[in-house]
């Protein structure tokens, strides 16, 4: 590219040579948007898609703490939205992407239990678990109750669209019921007495 100079009173200066140099554009590629359960930690990743080496600094929407590297490890309490530079250290020029970490609380209940957790063969207990999120119980039933029959260990799982939370262990047990054996027919004449035994 050249270049004449011109003065205000019309004066031509010699013809100047002018170097331009256009430098590659960086690309940059950051994580997708992701969804996190509260109180968990995740990877956010930077890379450069055209193979040119870059410095990288992130930093939250709030302002906080840089950090450096292709890789951080974040744990928001809240949403959160996560900008990452990258700067390349030869030619100066700048790359900006951004990503957005929704959280979301972990679901939440307790057994609600309608009797006893030990009962004779034949009785049940109801087992419930009072939320607005799905229910799946370990012996494959799905629902806010359960309806145990036997002895066994039994737990639930409950979810919502992006965590789970599992319930501690109920242990059940069930107690045979006992077998009655009564004395023999007999006949007795009026106003005779007669003891009658069980065995059982």
């Amino acid at each position: 590219l050249s270049v004449t100079p011109t003065s205000f009173d019309g004066c031509i200066g010699p013809e100047v040579i002018v170097s331009k140099f256009v430098f590659p554009a960086s690309q940059l590629m950051v994580s997708p948007n992701q969804t996190l359960c509260s109180g968990d930690e995740i990877d956010l990743f930077a890379a450069e898609t055209t193979n040119q080496e870059l410095n990288y600094v992130w930093q939250d929407s709030d302002g906080g703490i840089q950090q450096y590297g292709s890789s951080i490890s974040v744990a928001p309490e809240l949403d959160a939205l996560f900008y990452c530079a990258g700067v390349d250290p030869i030619t100066g020029c700048l790359v900006q992407d951004s990503v957005l970490i929704s959280v979301t609380n972990y679901p939440q209940g307790n057994y609600v239990i309608e009797g006893g957790l030990s009962f004779c063969d034949g009785d049940s207990l109801i087992v419930s678990v009072y939320t607005d999120d799905e229910v799946n119980w370990s012996n494959g039933d799905q629902g806010p109750s359960l309806v145990i029959h036997e002895s066994g260990v039994f737990y639930c799982v409950i979810e919502n669209d992006f965590c789970s939370s599992l319930l501690p262990e109920l242990v059940v047990q069930t107690f045979p019921l006992p077998d009655l054996i009564l004395s023999v027919d007999t006949i007795i004449c009026n106003g005779d007495t007669i003891e009658v035994g069980a065995q059982g």
